[in-house]
C-alpha cells in the first residue's frame, strides 16, 4: 500500500511539473550599415559563424538618385520572411509584436527591403521598408537540421541606418514575437528600447518625393508616405 501511494504521489508531482523551459537568446548591438562599402554581417547564435547580412547602396548623379537596401542569408538553411511589394519579392517589414513562425512565408533568396531609383524626376520605387523609421526582419535559422525563428531590428536614423539588435527562440519550431527578448512573451527589456512607434510597414504608392528628400539618403525614406496597402504580413 505504501509503495502504491508513493507511486501515485510521484505521478501527481510529475503531472504538475512544468515542461522543459526554452530560452530566447537576445543580442543588443549598434552596428551601422556601410552603404557602398560591402555588407554588414551578423551572427544570431553568437557561434562565430555569420547568419545574415545587410547590404546597401546610395548614389547621386546630376540626373537622379539611387538607393537600396537588401538582406540575405549568409548560411545555408537560413531564410528571411518575404512579402510582395508592387510585383517584387521583398523582405517583410514586421511590426513589433507580430508572431514570426512556421506559418509565415520565408525565402532563401536575397531580398529587397527598399529600392528607389529616380532619373530626371521619374523612376521606380518599391519595398515594404519605405517610410518606416524602424521595424523588424522575420528570420529563420537552422540549428542541427531544425528550424528556429527570430528577428532583427533595423532603425533608420539621421543620415544612417543601424542594426540595433536581434534574437531567436531556442525551442525548434516555436514562434517568437517581433521584439520579444524573454521567454514570458514580454516585449520589454531593460537594455533595449522597444517603445518607439511603428508606422504601417507596407507601402503602396508614396507621394512624389523630391530629389531633395532623397538627398538625405536613408533618412529621406521616413519622409515618404503611402496610401492603400497592397501587401500584408498577416
Amino acid at each position: 500500500m505504501y509503495a502504491l501511494a508513493a507511486s501515485a504521489a510521484g505521478v501527481g508531482m510529475l503531472a504538475l511539473a512544468p515542461p522543459a523551459a526554452g530560452e530566447i537568446v537576445f543580442t543588443k548591438v549598434h552596428k551601422t550599415i556601410p552603404y557602398n562599402h560591402g555588407a554588414l554581417f551578423f551572427d544570431m547564435k553568437n557561434d562565430g559563424v555569420h547568419d545574415f547580412a545587410l547590404s546597401g547602396q546610395l548614389s547621386t548623379t546630376t540626373s537622379g538618385k539611387f538607393a537600396k537596401l537588401n538582406v540575405y542569408a549568409a548560411r545555408r538553411g537560413n531564410d528571411v520572411w518575404s512579402a510582395q511589394s508592387r510585383g517584387h519579392l521583398c523582405a517583410a517589414a514586421v511590426p513589433k509584436g507580430k508572431f514570426i513562425g512556421p506559418t509565415r512565408k520565408f525565402s532563401p533568396n536575397e531580398l529587397v527591403m527598399f529600392f528607389i531609383s529616380t532619373r530626371f524626376g521619374t523612376g521606380s520605387v518599391y519595398g515594404p521598408w519605405i517610410g518606416v523609421p524602424l521595424s523588424y526582419l522575420g528570420l529563420k535559422i537552422e540549428i542541427n537540421g531544425k528550424a528556429h525563428y527570430g528577428w532583427a531590428r533595423v532603425n533608420f536614423l539621421a543620415h544612417t541606418t543601424v542594426l540595433t539588435g536581434y534574437a531567436y527562440e531556442t525551442i525548434a519550431g516555436k514562434a517568437i514575437k517581433a521584439g520579444q527578448t524573454i521567454e514570458s512573451g514580454d516585449l520589454t527589456h531593460p537594455d533595449f528600447d522597444l517603445d518607439e512607434s511603428l508606422t504601417s510597414p507596407i507601402p503602396d504608392r508614396p507621394q512624389p518625393a523630391s530629389l531633395g528628400m532623397l538627398a538625405f539618403g536613408a533618412q529621406g525614406l521616413t519622409l515618404w508616405r503611402r496610401k492603400e496597402p497592397v501587401v500584408t504580413t498577416q
